[in-house]
């Protein structure tokens, strides 16, 4: 996921958060931001990848599909 930068990951809602948590424990970077975050929350059954950069973001694709 090296598009992502450094993603922080998590596998709970984050609703409140406007912007990547902190990152802890990474080698010169303690105290900036993760460039994204990768949700896994199983109520979703899906996962979603948050940029907060918009030129980190290139929307080459765009799939609609409807669940049935």
């Amino acid at each position: 996921m090296a598009e992502l930068g450094v993603p922080y990951h998590t596998s709970r809602q984050m609703p409140q958060i406007r912007r990547a948590p902190l990152m802890e424990g990474v080698q010169g970077a303690v105290g900036r931001p993760h460039d994204s975050v990768v949700a896994d929350v199983n109520a979703h059954k899906y996962r979603e990848f948050i940029v907060y950069d918009k030129n980190q973001a290139y929307p080459e694709f765009l799939i609609e599909y409807r669940r049935a």
